[in-house]
C-alpha cells in the first residue's frame, strides 16, 4: 500500500504542475491549489502523527512566516489517506503521508513536482538547514519547469549583472519602511537575522506589536498587527464568525485566526516587483500599507474582546461595530 499510496500523490503532484506549467505558457492565471477540495479546515481533526506532522511544519515553516502548511484527507482505492504538504515561499516542500490510522506512509522532500523519498529524521532535520537530498541534485534538471526557466534566463542572460538578488531587494524593501517609520517618528526594531522590521502601536482601543516581513523572492512586503489577545478553543468558532463578517466589508487587508491556538492578526500586503522605492512618494505609499491596518485592528479590537469575555452573538457585535 505504501508504494501505492506515494506513487498517487506523485502523480497529483505532476498533474497540478502541468496545469500550472501550462497556464503559465498561454500567459492564464492558475488561480487552483493543489488539492484544495481535499483541504482539512481544521488540521487538529486528524489522528495524533498526523496532528504532531502538522504542528511541527507549522512551527518551523508558517509561524516564521516562510511558507504554508496544509492537512489533506483524501479517500483512494487503499483506503482513507492524510497527507500534510508543506511549500515554502521558494518551490520546495515536505509532503509526509498517513494512513486512516494516522500509520506513516512515507515522507519526501519535495521541488516543485519532484519527490525524494527518505527517512523521517532526515527528511525533517532539512526543515532547518534547507539542504535537498542527494536524489534532488540534479531537480533544476529534471522538473517539469527546466524548459521554461532555461528560456527565462536566456532572455535574461544580458541583464544578469543587473539583476537584484533576493536580500538586495529585501534591504531596498526595508529601508523603504525604515525611511516612513522615521518620519512618523516611530520606535522600531530590525530583526538580525530575518528581513523583519518590529514596533509596537498605540490605538484607542489599545496596544498591539506590529511587523514588517519583506520577502526578496516574491518581491512582496506584508504587515501583521497582532492582536494583544488570544482567542480560548471555546470561543474561536465565534471569533471565526465575527472575523469572517468583519472581512466581508474590507478593501484593503483582512483579519486571519490561527485555529492552533487562538492568536489573531490583521494582513495587509503588497506586490513590489518592478516597483521603484527610492522615489519621494515612497513614504506616502508606505503610509497608505501601514496606516489602513492599524486602523482596522484599532477599530475591532473592542469587538474581539467581547467575542473572548461574553457570549454575544457575533452578529449583534458586528452590527455595534458597523452601524
Amino acid at each position: 500500500m505504501q508504494e501505492q499510496v506515494r506513487v498517487l500523490y506523485e502523480t497529483y503532484l505532476k498533474d497540478y504542475w502541468l496545469e500550472v506549467r501550462q497556464a503559465h505558457i498561454d500567459g492564464r492565471d492558475h488561480d487552483t491549489d493543489f488539492l484544495e477540495s481535499y483541504v482539512l479546515e481544521n488540521p487538529m481533526d486528524t489522528p495524533q502523527t498526523v496532528h504532531a506532522a502538522y504542528e511541527y511544519y507549522h512551527h518551523h515553516i508558517e509561524a516564521r512566516d516562510i511558507g504554508v502548511v496544509r492537512v489533506y484527507r483524501m479517500p483512494t482505492e487503499h483506503g482513507e489517506t492524510y497527507a500534510v504538504y508543506t511549500t515554502t515561499d521558494g518551490d520546495d516542500g515536505w509532503l509526509e503521508l498517513y494512513d486512516a490510522a494516522g500509520e506513516r506512509l512515507g515522507g519526501g522532500r519535495v521541488y516543485i513536482e519532484l519527490v525524494a523519498w527518505g527517512e523521517l529524521d532526515e527528511l525533517r532535520a532539512q526543515v532547518t538547514t534547507g539542504e535537498f537530498p542527494a536524489a534532488l541534485a540534479d531537480r533544476h534538471e529534471r522538473t517539469l519547469w527546466a524548459d521554461v526557466q532555461a528560456a527565462a534566463i536566456s532572455n535574461d542572460e544580458d541583464d544578469d549583472d543587473d539583476k537584484e538578488t533576493p536580500e538586495q531587494i529585501e534591504a531596498r524593501f526595508l529601508a523603504m519602511v525604515e525611511q516612513f517609520l522615521d518620519l512618523e517618528g516611530w520606535i522600531y526594531t530590525r530583526d538580525q537575522e530575518e528581513p523583519v522590521i518590529r514596533f509596537p502601536y498605540n490605538g484607542t482601543n489599545g496596544r498591539w506589536n506590529c511587523y514588517v516581513r519583506a520577502r526578496g523572492v516574491a518581491a512582496q512586503l506584508s504587515f501583521y498587527s497582532l492582536c494583544p489577545v488570544y482567542t480560548p478553543e471555546e470561543r474561536r468558532p465565534a471569533m471565526a464568525e465575527f472575523l469572517s463578517r468583519a472581512n466581508f466589508g474590507l478593501i484593503i487587508g483582512n483579519f486571519e485566526l490561527d485555529f492552533r491556538d487562538g492568536e489573531i492578526r490583521y494582513k495587509t500586503s503588497i506586490d513590489l516587483e518592478g516597483v521603484p522605492t527610492d522615489q519621494a512618494w515612497a513614504p506616502l505609499f508606505m503610509r497608505n500599507f501601514i496606516y489602513p491596518n492599524v486602523r482596522m485592528m484599532d477599530r475591532y479590537l473592542p469587538g474581539i474582546m467581547r467575542i473572548i469575555a461574553s457570549d454575544a452573538a457575533p452578529k449583534d457585535i458586528i452590527d455595534d461595530i458597523e452601524g
